[in-house]
């Protein structure tokens, strides 16, 4: 899995290259549409941190299926009982 350290890495980078700003707008919307936007934009919000949750969980448990399945390669190929013990 991923270290914290490399997460926060890989997370900087990726606030790096994602759209990320802070719109400041004056308008003659009714408040009611105001309220419905902020509330979808909240929505999208939550979307993307669910995905990127998910994605993460996807490729921890690849890495591990990927480990387990060398170790398993190098434990058959050890034909010495006691190195295989180990």
């Amino acid at each position: 899995t991923m270290t914290d350290e490399e997460y926060k890495k890989t997370l900087k980078q990726f606030h790096k290259l994602s759209d990320r700003h802070i719109l400041v707008v004056e308008t003659d919307m009714p408040y009611s549409d105001v309220l419905k936007i902020v509330t979808l934009s909240d929505k999208i919000r939550k979307a993307g941190n669910e995905l990127v949750g998910l994605m993460r969980k996807n490729y921890d448990q690849l890495l591990r299926t990927k480990r387990y399945r060398k170790l398993l390669k190098l434990y058959g190929n050890t034909q010495d009982k006691d190195k295989r013990r180990v």
